[in-house]
């Protein structure tokens, strides 16, 4: 009886499996006041029975992908959100591995990266996300940054290791000694994280300026998450920024990086003071542990209140700052400057505020004088670049400079040369090279060269390799080379630099700017080559070639390469429709076929969106209608297309064509088929045309089908054709050497198997993917001579009987290759059609795929009953054809007293079956005596039993079984009324058990 899950269940606590039967159980149980186990005790629960590895044929393998580990994981997480996913909470009680699992299992249900992606703009990629899945990206990176900080300080017991530890002293070390491994890989995949959990939660500060709604236990539940209109908990937004200014403030004090802590927690102070007075929560910090780290940070900065942190934040260098913004006037920037140029001493701001600053003032002064007007910001901020080691943007090196301008560049260099270490002032000396590089005057090119903080910041051989190049510069203009020889090593760290933005950025006008910069420096070079991965349509390549601009031609030939890559990932499709746009826009110009060649990418990419779009049905004749009058303009570019394919001035690509067709029948477009001529149509074409019209039969005509046989014969005569297997004949020659020829009688097919396989993964209408689901099982059928096992399918009466001249030589293995496939496709759109889940069934029970045909019944059967509560037994779901095979798939399982159970359930009990079931299972612990208790209601089955255990002295299991034979409700003297009741209770309650066993275990 232990083997069986529903056998340990105690009163005293609620089994995790009962969560997982009842949508509402867990809500009901966490509304408790008492509630055991507790809403953390059941997140462990719930990741330990969803991890459970399981063992086929003597192997462990990782845990299944199923429907149950994912309801597991959904129940954790709404634990989580009951928990108002409190990091402190979980850090006690959890283990690592189990925190770490249940952030990314958030992460995965939001849909969300760990991290924005490097290769699109970061502020575009958070304005554009969903609530959730923000907060579940910035709750990762709390922990993570949690993670790191912890991981700094000596490690003492953190939460529980393992759940349910067996006492065994030695079992426990070595559960022990996985829990320290696991909890040192988690450690140093985190710290790995460290430089993109800073940057993220940097620039959700600089972005979020709003309140945030959280997922909650009802969003999880009711699966709205991340759906348009889905709240939540709401989290104001002081919380939030003080939560993570606190958690990134503890990060950098950690790291060492104490101007950068101390900036982040009186950014915490700030927030402190605006807090309402009833908070939602999300917010944990103490105050005097705040104070503390202000404290710490003042005196480690040595800042001139070191005696404690100062009150008031005017007197320091980020009050200055904050009090200039307030004003917002012209003498406030020139203030903001001065700050600006002192902290280079200081060194009390972060390159990250000082960056913001920058960009933010720039944004709302957008005339051409935004030098003249933000120089010093610009140019300071440039200077604490070089020292600190960060990148410079490109921008910087377009501004024109004056001699005046110049000299100012210089005496910012000049005044923190002062202080700054040997290391810091070679960074300065790549500075001012760079500068040198990029001047466009000779003259300024000349003072710079010549100025005395220039010879000390760069070494000799620098220095006199700038003198070099000057007196070379006419010379190197004039052979309009990007560059001298001498110059080579300088420029090489550019152009990878320049190669790496091509290949990483999705935007076309940064695209275009690196790729003209390329061109400057290195014009020979075909910069589409830069990436293996950047491939086109051969159509489309002829047409870029004859493109004469060398600029032009790399820069569309990157877009449609990229866009194509884009288009394969449904997250990205807008970012290839902004390429796509682009090249429509931007390519007449270049050559009217490269404006047809995005017509055509975004006419494709355009109906994958609607191929793929969930929401979509196709259900029945009128949501087809109905979505053919919303889809109007573009079913008309679509036909036109269509009616053009044979005569374009670029020739399609041949998915184009298939997606277009693939619309069309499953919006059962019929009357666009009927008109079209079968003269000159490609293969996609002509099965889509005979498709639409077996199906046009088939819905105006019943059973049998009279009308519909000759539609359905034709299609049958296509589809055959391209499952006709190619056979080789051998002869001998004059010099009687072995040819192999081909036969030639073999009929050339429409399609090849995997256009054919791609174009019905495309078809998303039901009654569409009936039809052919039909056909293949009955070409499957006629075609495999040794499965004698019925296929139950619908409208398999429209069909021919046997196969005919070369239809004879189909080949076995392929077919039933498509037929698994095509059945995997159809249960991916439908999961619960009854109809498909029994020919999976019976084409599991055909190959003596024994449990994986008793599961797909139980879950025919579980679909039928709505999930066992309704009728089974005398409703018609259960068929003696159905229950024998069950019966079969438990004696093959070895669950013989389930056998013995099923027997019962025939029109006319099978006692032989029955009898050698339950002679068998004396041989096995298979719960026979709850099953006796439970399940039984034939009174001679008992009887046997009975007799069987008595004689083999078996007395525990003989008293089960007359026990269960005492039982009032079985006795024959009863009504039939009664008679039949008992039965249809114990069913349903054996095929509950049998769904614990098989469905959710």
């Amino acid at each position: 009886m232990s083997d069986l899950p529903f056998a340990t269940v105690t009163p005293e606590t609620t089994a995790y499996y009962e969560f997982l039967l009842d949508d509402n159980r867990l809500e009901q149980h966490l509304k408790e006041k008492t509630c055991k186990p507790s809403a953390m005790e059941l997140l462990g629960i719930f990741f330990e029975q969803a991890n459970k590895p399981v063992t086929d044929q003597g192997q462990t393998l990782p845990p299944p992908s199923n429907l149950k580990n994912l309801t597991l994981k959904c129940l954790a997480l709404q634990c989580g959100a009951f928990l108002k996913w409190d990091l402190d909470a979980f850090a006690k009680e959890l283990p690592m591995s189990c925190r770490h699992q249940l952030l990314r299992e958030l992460l995965s249900f939001c849909n969300a990266p760990t991290f924005p992606s490097r290769t699109m703009d970061i502020k575009t990629q958070i304005s554009s996300m969903h609530d959730h899945t923000l907060t579940a990206v910035v709750l990762y990176c709390r922990w993570a940054a949690r993670t790191v900080v912890s991981s700094a300080f000596p490690s003492k017991p953190s939460g529980k290791n393992t759940i349910n530890v067996h006492p065994a002293g030695l079992y426990q070390n070595n559960a022990q000694q996985r829990h320290d491994e696991m909890k040192e890989q988690i450690v140093a995949l985190v710290k790995d994280q460290c430089f993109d959990v800073v940057q993220t939660l940097e620039s959700f500060l600089q972005q979020i300026k709003r309140a945030v709604y959280s997922p909650d236990l009802e969003t999880i539940k009711n699966k709205q998450l991340c759906e348009p209109g889905a709240k939540g908990w709401l989290i104001p937004l002081e919380e939030l920024h003080a939560q993570i200014c606190y958690d990134l403030g503890c990060l950098h004090f950690m790291h060492g990086f104490y101007d950068k802590a101390y900036e982040m927690f009186g950014h915490v102070q700030e927030w402190f003071s605006c807090f309402p007075e009833e908070t939602s929560g999300y917010s944990k910090i103490d105050s005097d542990t705040l104070k503390g780290y202000v404290t710490a940070c003042a005196s480690l900065n040595q800042s001139p209140s070191k005696d404690s942190a100062p009150k008031n934040t005017d007197q320091t260098t980020f009050g200055m700052v904050m009090e200039c913004l307030k004003k917002n006037d012209s003498v406030s920037v020139s203030e903001l400057g001065e700050i600006l140029f002192k902290d280079l001493e200081k060194s009390e701001l972060s390159m990250t505020l000082r960056d913001q600053l920058e960009q933010d003032l720039l944004y709302e002064h957008k005339g051409g004088n935004a030098l003249k007007v933000y120089f010093d910001i610009i140019w300071s901020n440039a200077v604490c670049r070089a020292i600190r080691g960060y990148p410079q943007p490109s921008c910087l090196w377009t501004y024109n400079l004056n001699l005046s301008q110049l000299q100012r560049i210089l005496g910012f260099v000049q005044q923190a040369y002062e202080y700054i270490s040997r290391k810091e002032r070679k960074k300065l000396g790549g500075f001012l090279q760079s500068l040198h590089n990029n001047l466009s005057d000779e003259q300024l090119r000349k003072e710079l060269a010549n100025c005395q903080i220039t010879k000390l910041c760069v070494s000799e051989k620098d220095l006199m390799s700038m003198i070099g190049r000057e007196k070379d510069y006419e010379e190197s203009i004039s052979q309009e080379s990007p560059s001298s020889p001498t110059d080579m090593d300088v420029e090489s760290s550019s152009i990878t630099e320049i190669e790496n933005q091509v290949i990483i950025s999705c935007d076309p006008k940064v695209l275009k700017k690196s790729i003209t910069q390329l061109h400057k420096l290195s014009p020979e070079t075909h910069q589409w080559k830069l990436c293996d991965r950047w491939k086109i349509h051969q159509s489309y390549e002829s047409v870029l070639k004859s493109i004469s601009v060398a600029i032009s031609k790399d820069l569309m030939y990157i877009l449609l390469a990229k866009s194509k890559l884009c288009a394969n990932d449904p997250d990205s499709l807008p970012i290839a429709r902004k390429m796509l746009s682009y090249i429509r826009d931007h390519g007449k110009a270049l050559s009217f076929k490269l404006q047809k060649i995005a017509a055509n990418e975004l006419l494709k990419l355009e109906i994958t969106e609607l191929l793929q779009d969930q929401t979509l049905k196709f259900a029945n004749e009128k949501e087809c209608r109905e979505l053919r009058e919303q889809l109007s303009e573009t079913l008309k570019r679509v036909k036109q297309h269509l009616a053009k394919t044979s005569s374009d001035v670029v020739a399609p690509p041949p998915d184009l064509t298939d997606v277009c067709v693939a619309l069309l029948i499953n919006l059962e477009d019929h009357s666009y088929f009927e008109a079209l001529s079968s003269h000159g149509l490609g293969g996609g074409l002509k099965f889509c045309r005979a498709l639409a019209k077996a199906h046009a039969r088939i819905a105006n005509s019943s059973p049998p089908y009279t009308d519909a046989k000759r539609a359905a014969k034709d299609l049958w005569n296509i589809v055959t054709d391209i499952f006709v297997a190619t056979i080789y004949q051998q002869k001998r020659s004059q010099d009687n050497s072995v040819i192999i020829l081909k036969k030639t009688d073999i009929p050339t097919p429409l399609l090849s198997r995997p256009a054919f396989l791609a174009l019905v993964e495309r078809i998303k209408n039901p009654k569409i993917l009936e039809i052919i689901l039909s056909m293949l099982i009955r070409l499957h059928r006629l075609c495999q001579e040794d499965i004698l096992t019925e296929i139950k399918v619908p409208l398999a009466e429209i069909w021919p009987s046997s196969l005919s001249g070369s239809q004879a030589a189909i080949s076995a293995p392929c077919l039933a290759n498509m037929v698994r496939a095509m059945l995997q496709h159809c249960l991916t759109i439908l999961p619960n059609n009854p109809e498909w889940l029994r020919t999976q069934a019976d084409m599991n029970f055909a190959y003596c795929n024994y449990p994986e045909a008793f599961r797909n019944y139980l879950k025919f059967v579980a679909v039928q009953s709505n999930y066992f509560n309704t009728d089974i037994l005398f409703n018609g779901v259960l068929n003696t054809q159905v229950v024998k095979r069950m019966v079969k798939c438990c004696m093959q399982m070895r669950c013989n007293t389930q056998a013995a159970v099923l027997c019962q359930m025939m029109k006319d009990t099978d006692y032989s079956t029955a009898f050698k079931a339950l002679q068998e299972s004396r041989e096995r612990s298979d719960a026979m005596e709850t099953h006796y208790r439970e399940h039984f209601w034939d009174a001679e089955l008992l009887e046997y039993a009975t007799c069987v255990h008595r004689d083999s002295g078996e007395n525990a299991k003989k008293e089960s079984a007359q026990r269960a034979l005492a039982n009032p409700e079985i006795n024959v003297c009863n009504t039939t009324k009664v008679l039949r009741q008992v039965k249809t209770v114990k069913t349903l309650r054996f095929f509950r058990a049998l769904a614990h066993q098989f469905l959710i275990s």
